[in-house]
């Protein structure tokens, strides 16, 4: 099916891709032999397999789904981590809790006041004791 026709033309491109970027080196490779050496060329034909060994990733990208899926999960979670710090308060990450306060010189009278806790904070971090005592 489906599955057995994307790993055909992905094994098609890859060895396609390689036949591309070795034959220079072969053609290269005997020019040396023949008494031909150009440190130019010989240069470029290493580059072309280092582009080849490069564009296996794109290869894959465009003929696997499973692995195009993976990219696009790993890069979406990338981006997340990286804007976090960008979008404190507005994003779900941050939660608004109520806290009931005493005043500075009333110790009976609670007000309430809200603030922004960050969700993946560990709870011991917080001391709710203390937190509903003491005057912010």
């Amino acid at each position: 099916g489906s599955l057995r026709l994307e790993g055909i033309i992905t094994v098609l491109l890859t060895v396609g891709v390689l036949f591309i970027s070795f034959l220079p080196y072969c053609a290269a490779f005997l020019a040396r032999d023949l008494g031909h050496f150009n440190t130019t060329v010989y240069r470029a034909t290493h580059f072309l397999n280092f582009l080849n060994i490069m564009a296996n990733f794109f290869v894959y990208s465009l003929t696997v789904t499973s692995f195009r899926n993976l990219i696009r999960t790993r890069v979406s979670k990338l981006v997340h981590v990286v804007m976090r710090p960008f979008r404190r308060g507005t994003q779900p990450n941050y939660m608004q809790v109520q806290l009931r306060t005493s005043s500075a010189g009333q110790r009976n009278t609670l007000s309430p006041q809200t603030v922004e806790v960050p969700i993946e904070s560990p709870c011991s971090e917080f001391d709710t004791r203390n937190i509903a005592t003491s005057t912010l």
